[in-house]
């Protein structure tokens, strides 16, 4: 029992060393602010309200958002029920989801390698970049997607068809570079299909799935047939990203050093060829061509972006790492039966080690624990700045509140400052005074300048700016909220900027 449960103590420990600085955190301008969107204003949410809430994000709008995450707001909307406002459960909640899946990642490789190579890997694959967008933020959709990958292969590798299928569903339910999960889970039930143990719960299983993904699919074809490009602003035009990907080939091949995975599958494909190895090789070769394919789809997803440090690296960089593995499990099993095998398997086994220690002493986890700092020391300034504003609307509820911007950038904060104060049953008038600074040439930028511009006029009433009155240049009783390098109204003091 305690061998079972020193993994478990590794990790979360290990986790802890990670994640520990946040949970001093608050809830943060960026992303957080759905928190108290799904709250309201008496900052909770009931069984009642529960479909309600839901109803109010993608979910509730089929075909017209550009991405379509059905299990990630389900999950996230219970989240909020259960956590409310808490900073410190939210990250505490992801850090359990940190642990659990760094256990069960490592479970599927000990099947594979020793313990000490599993621990180690496991300890390297934190030191990439990616990890301190995804660890130290509440809303990115790949926290979900974490668990999900592992949750799938560790059903797929243990038969837990089970976990087969609720990884699936969170992934991609999640975010929709997980789509990759759809062509894994027909060639496990080909697998069972073959071996004639697919049972009735289990095909019942694969229809659920497989229409769960027809209505995920949908909802973005839909709407991106609509806005003619996908939820990043890319051209959807397949042509161009394969085309691109083909191109880049040998680029990425040298510059993600992939030349053993890429190698192994030339030699394993030829040792198919051959009667008297294919059996051996067959299972490898095909496994280690899934992996490439999943790695190849998310160069496809993401054109010209990869690597880039955030989380949209996930699962592409780490997916790289693992096709080594499987090379070397896959080169293992054609000298099995050779004399050598045991030299062999005891130098690859030595390699795989070195790399990771040095990986782990290069790289170190710097990217995590410095981006946690300034995460604790962002979110608690934010939340020292609400309070400030909710100060000056207790010292005059008569005053008029004045968002004062210049940028299309300033979006998000200043409804999410919107949010936070809605939350808190702020009753003063708000108003908005949104001054471009020059002409805009990018969609995006015009598109968000547009509703801005509404919302200062009075005439953008969706959710984010319905708090907003119409601006009246206001001479007295008033306050500047000031966002980005904006200067205050001439009559209206500033009392904070964000």
């Amino acid at each position: 029992m305690i061998q079972k449960l020193i993994p478990i103590m590794v990790f979360a420990v290990f986790g802890f060393y990670l994640m520990g600085g946040l949970f001093s955190a608050k809830l943060g301008m960026i992303d957080d602010h759905e928190i108290p969107y799904f709250l309201g204003s008496d900052g909770r949410i009931t069984l009642s309200e529960l479909p309600g809430v839901i109803g109010k994000t993608e979910i509730g709008a089929w075909g017209e958002y550009l991405r379509f995450r059905p299990s990630y707001y389900t999950l996230r909307v219970l989240e909020t029920m259960l956590w409310r406002d808490n900073a410190t459960l939210w990250f505490a909640a992801r850090y359990v989801l940190l642990v659990l899946s760094m256990w069960m990642g490592f479970s599927v490789m000990t099947v594979y390698f020793p313990k000490i190579l599993s621990y180690l890997f496991i300890f390297y694959t934190l030191t990439m970049p990616f990890w301190a967008d995804i660890l130290t933020r509440l809303g990115p959709s790949e926290t979900y997607a974490v668990l999900a990958l592992v949750v799938f292969a560790y059903g797929w590798q243990f038969e837990k068809s089970v976990l087969v299928f609720l990884g699936y569903i969170l992934g991609i339910g999640s975010k929709e570079n997980i789509l990759f999960l759809f062509p894994l889970l027909l060639v496990w039930t080909g697998i069972k299909i073959l071996n004639k143990t697919l049972t009735r719960k289990e095909l019942m299983g694969i229809l659920l799935s497989i229409g769960f993904t027809t209505w995920v699919v949908g909802g973005i074809v839909l709407a991106t047939n609509k806005a003619g490009a996908d939820i990043y602003g890319a051209p959807i035009s397949y042509r161009y990203r394969v085309t691109r990907f083909v191109w880049d080939i040998p680029k990425i091949i040298a510059e993600r050093s992939m030349y053993f995975s890429v190698a192994t599958a030339l030699i394993l494909s030829i040792g198919s060829m051959f009667k008297i190895y294919r059996k051996k090789v067959l299972p490898n070769l095909i496994c280690l061509l899934l992996v490439l394919m999943c790695i190849a789809s998310q160069y496809i997803f993401y054109p010209n972006t990869i690597p880039n440090h955030s989380r949209y690296d996930y699962p592409a960089l780490l997916l790289i790492r693992i096709a080594d593995l499987v090379a070397i499990v896959g080169l293992l099993k054609i000298v099995s039966s050779t004399r050598l095998r045991n030299y062999i398997k005891g130098i690859l086994y030595l390699l795989l080690g070195l790399y990771t220690l040095m990986g782990i002493y290069r790289y170190g986890y710097i990217h995590t624990l410095s981006r946690s700092e300034t995460v604790v020391s962002a979110t608690n300034s934010f939340d020292n700045n609400i309070n400030k504003i909710m100060v000056a609307t207790k010292s005059n509820e008569n005053a008029i509140f004045v968002f004062v911007s210049e940028r299309y950038i300033d979006f998000e904060p200043v409804s999410s400052v919107v949010r936070y104060l809605n939350a808190r049953q702020v009753k003063n008038r708000i108003e908005f005074k949104y001054t471009p600074q020059s002409k805009l040439s990018d969609p995006l930028g015009i598109h968000l300048e547009k509703r801005l511009i509404g919302a200062m006029n009075g005439e953008n009433k969706e959710e984010l700016f319905e708090r907003f009155d119409v601006y009246s240049d206001p001479k007295n009783e008033c306050y500047s909220i000031t966002f980005g390098y904006a200067s205050a109204l001439p009559n209206c003091p500033e009392i904070v900027r964000f």
